[in-house]
This record gives structure tokens, C-alpha cells and sequence, in this order.
């Protein structure tokens, strides 16, 4: 019997180094400085009702995207940064995807410089290129506004721009341009969410639910803030949420008035007198879990507050005069939540 020959070595790929210089190339950002990206927590999320939200992509698809955009052609993301911060090279991005929409995704993005010196922002991301970009580009520049208006309670945007998703299968007809936008991050502060006690709690690691009373300040808070955002000039505010409490973001209330935030805002209504927009807020409802969760506080005194807090006793006075004026003279429609038996109890002249 022959001796068995030995096997040759098998030669070292090359197509191993080339994809490892590929991948080493790739870390260096359009000015030459090495950035290091990473996604976490990106798995799909539920909606209110316990169903998953529909996604019109893989998100890895987004992740790969926004990683090659950042460190080639990118016209938004860094330079939001470095007008908050100055020139100074990032080393890190650790991208956390933490809020997801029917049409958006929302990314807290931590990043570390070459010092080690560490700072937060906030990533808005369209779920298509088509009406969801749309929304979200609008949403952009009513949160402008809203800023504007009253800087404490909305999150600040900075700039915007368009992340190129390349199709999967590389038909050039697929390919598309998704808008989004950064803004600066508020630290402490959480999405909301409502119980099926009709109670409020925030989505924090640890989920905190709010008590009754907390539940009542943070509805008085939230009327508050939309009353805030109404310019009497041009006559027109912020629209009524079309999601619950999907528009604000709080923080751990400690003691006194709960924090509260605008986060999202994707349209304004105009011409609304301030006897319109009290009806508006007054009939606010949601269907959630089979049961109805309204903005209206339980108490009509605590919606009394709410104006006082926003446009001080005299104004609020007028604007709940002009708002039962117009209820008695049949221009609103009368709603129990508000009617005239309690606004007499209420001596709202």
C-alpha cells in the first residue's frame, strides 16, 4: 500500500485581508478621524393596543445606511453635533433606538470624544421614504415653531436632512431617501404610556406608574403646554395628539408639577379662537384597550388651573367667558365634561 501523500496547505484567502481593509477603510470619517457606531435595542415594539408596529424595512437595513452616510457624504448628523459642541472629533456613537411610532423611530445617540468627554442627542427617523417622510419633515418644522414659542416645553430640533436606504437587491428603481432629524436630548425624561387602571406611568428601565393625583397634575401639565403654544396674533396652536400622551415625554416626578415635554408635534390649527381651542381640549378622547382615556382632568377646577397656570386669572378668566358665551349661544356645541351647569359652579361669568 502507497504512503498516503499529505495534504498541501491550503493558501491564505486574500479575500479575507481585502475585506478586512475594507472594513478598516470604513471606520475612517470623510475629515480622516477614526468613528466607531454601534445599534443596539432595535428589535420591534408594540403599540398600545399590543399589536406590533409595521415596518416598511429591515432596520438593518437603516443601521447600514446611516453608518456609511455618517462616515462618507453626511450632511446633518455631525454637523448638528459640532454646532452644539464645537470641532471636536468624536471617536464613539452608541446609537439606542428607544421610542418607535407608526411612523417614526427615535435614537438616543451617546457619544464620546477623543477626550472622553461624553454627550447625548436625539435621532428622528421616517419609516419610509413616502408619507411617513412627509410627516416627519413636517414635524421638523412645526417643532421649530413650537420652540420658538415656548423653549422650555418643547425638545429642541437642530438640523435635518435625508438618509439614502439603497435597495437590498440593487434595483435603482427601489432605492429611496428617508428624512430625519437631530435634536438635542433631554436627560430623565421618558415616553409615556397609560395604564388599564387609565393611570399614567413612564417607560423608564423600570417602569414607574403614576397615582391618581400624579395622573390629574400631568393631564392639568399637558393642557397647560398646548394653551402655551396658542399665538393669539396668527390665531392658531398646536393640534390635539392623534396618539395619547404620544406627543410628550416626562420626567420622575418628585415633588410639585410633574415635568412634562413636547417631543412631537406633526400639525397646527389655525384659525381657532381661544373658545375653540377650550372646546377642543375639553373633548379630546381616545379609545385605548376597550376603555376611553380623555385629556380632560377629573376635576373641572384642575383645567381652570391649567389656564390660570398658562395665561395668568384675567386672561383665563376671558377665555372661559368667551368659551361660555359660545356655548349658550349654540355657536359650540355644549359637552358634559365642561357644561354650563359647571361653569356656573365654577362663577366663570
Amino acid at each position: 500500500m502507497p504512503p498516503r501523500r499529505k495534504p498541501k496547505p491550503r493558501p491564505r484567502s486574500r479575500s479575507h485581508v481585502a475585506k478586512r481593509r475594507i472594513k478598516r477603510s470604513n471606520l475612517m470619517t470623510k475629515d480622516g478621524s477614526v468613528l466607531y457606531i454601534k445599534f443596539k435595542n432595535t428589535q420591534p415594539r408594540m403599540d398600545s393596543e399590543g399589536k406590533e408596529y409595521k415596518r416598511f424595512f429591515k432596520l438593518e437595513t437603516l443601521t447600514n445606511a446611516l453608518e456609511k452616510q455618517i462616515r462618507t457624504n453626511d450632511k446633518f448628523v455631525l454637523s448638528s453635533i459640532r454646532q452644539v459642541l464645537g470641532s471636536m472629533t468624536i471617536r464613539n456613537i452608541d446609537a439606542e433606538m428607544v421610542q418607535e411610532s407608526k411612523y417614526r423611530f427615535t435614537f438616543r445617540l451617546k457619544l464620546q470624544s477623543e477626550n472622553r468627554k461624553q454627550a447625548t442627542f436625539g435621532l428622528v427617523v421616517a419609516k419610509n421614504n413616502q408619507e411617513c417622510s412627509e410627516i416627519v419633515k413636517r414635524e421638523h418644522s412645526l417643532m421649530r415653531i413650537l420652540h420658538e414659542r415656548v423653549p422650555k416645553c418643547v425638545v429642541e430640533p437642530l438640523k435635518g436632512g435625508t438618509i439614502f436606504l439603497p435597495d437590498r437587491h440593487r434595483r435603482a428603481e427601489q432605492d429611496r431617501d428617508i428624512y430625519a432629524y437631530m435634536t438635542m436630548w433631554t436627560g430623565g425624561f421618558h415616553e409615556l404610556d397609560i395604564q388599564s387602571s387609565g393611570n399614567l406611568a413612564l417607560k423608564s428601565p423600570r417602569l414607574t406608574r403614576m397615582t391618581p393625583a400624579q395622573t390629574q397634575a400631568a393631564k392639568r401639565r399637558m393642557i397647560e403646554i398646548i394653551v402655551r403654544t396658542y399665538d393669539p396674533n396668527r390665531r392658531n396652536a398646536m393640534s390635539i395628539p392623534l396618539v395619547p400622551v404620544g406627543d410628550f415625554i416626562a420626567a420622575k416626578q418628585t415633588k410639585g408639577t410633574p415635568q412634562l415635554k413636547i417631543s412631537a408635534c406633526t400639525d397646527m390649527q389655525n384659525r381657532v379662537s381661544p373658545a375653540k381651542l377650550i372646546h377642543r381640549i375639553v373633548d379630546a378622547d381616545w379609545k385605548i384597550k376597550k376603555q376611553v382615556y380623555c385629556l380632560m382632568p377629573g376635576d373641572p377646577a384642575e383645567f381652570v388651573q391649567a389656564l390660570t397656570n398658562a395665561l395668568g386669572k384675567e386672561d383665563a378668566m376671558d377665555w372661559l367667558s368667551q368659551y361660555r358665551k359660545a356655548v349658550k349661544s349654540k355657536r359650540l356645541p355644549e359637552l358634559p365634561r365642561l357644561d354650563l351647569y359647571t361653569l356656573d359652579q365654577l362663577n366663570i361669568p
